[in-house]
């Protein structure tokens, strides 16, 4: 098998993640995934080139590595474990490379036991494979620093808030509040009446007064407003 037939077997390999294992295929998949995640596709494409080296070099039928067969589960795997490893990316791409190497290789071995049944090994592989790299990988030890998510090496960990964004919400809050102010009007007190000096309750001058000691001004009286009463 030459390089090109290689390459072709590689990118079938992507389009037999769908049941499709033609060149055109495989192209509009991995150009899907890298609309998505550039990181992503280029993971999976890793990872079919990983399995069908693999499957070529454990001397695999030509016609089934050829066909895609032994790409698209080592593609799933690789991307997989990579992404959802949580190690620093030396070490994700070292269980990326295993995990694409167990599903290629491990592929005969499930079909003889799939064969009882009467089906072949189609994602299975993966599946289990997959599973127990993940399992695997919380036995390694972290390094010293913070580990990085693989899909795109964010630390998460980290959240910073610049004085800016504090300004913003506090604006906001302002904001809220004018609003609540505009939509309810406040309650303004009723102007108190000034008790005009040395008025008496029954006089002219007083009508009245709420408490012991102290009157209401009549009508004629000066508010504290400056208006009459």
């Amino acid at each position: 098998m030459n390089f090109a037939e290689f390459s072709v077997a590689v990118i079938r390999g992507l389009g037999q993640i769908f049941l499709c294992g033609e060149v055109e295929a495989g192209v509009i998949v991995t150009i899907a995934i890298c609309i998505s995640s550039p990181h992503v596709a280029l993971l999976h494409v890793y990872g079919s080139f990983v399995g069908t080296l693999s499957a070529w070099a454990i001397g695999i039928d030509v016609a089934a590595i050829r066909a895609g067969l032994y790409g698209y589960n080592s593609a799933l795997g690789a991307a997989v474990v990579a992404a959802v490893a949580n190690k620093p990316y030396g070490m994700d791409g070292c269980f990326a490379t295993i995990c694409a190497v167990l599903c290629s290789v491990g592929t005969p071995l499930i079909s003889i036991f799939l064969s009882v049944v009467g089906t072949t090994a189609q994602t299975f592989p993966f599946c289990a494979y997959a599973l127990l790299i993940l399992v695997m990988k919380d036995h390694v030890p972290r390094s010293r620093e913070q580990s990085q998510v693989g899909l795109g090496g964010s630390d998460f960990t980290k959240v910073n808030i610049s004085q800016q964004d504090l300004g913003d919400y506090e604006n906001i809050d302002v904001d809220i509040e004018k609003d609540i102010q505009q939509e309810v009007p406040a309650v303004r007190p009723t102007p108190v009446a000034t008790v005009v000096a040395g008025a008496k309750v029954g006089d002219d001058k007083c009508t009245y007064g709420p408490a012991p000691g102290k009157c209401r001004p009549t009508k004629n009286a000066q508010s504290t407003t400056g208006g009459e009463i």
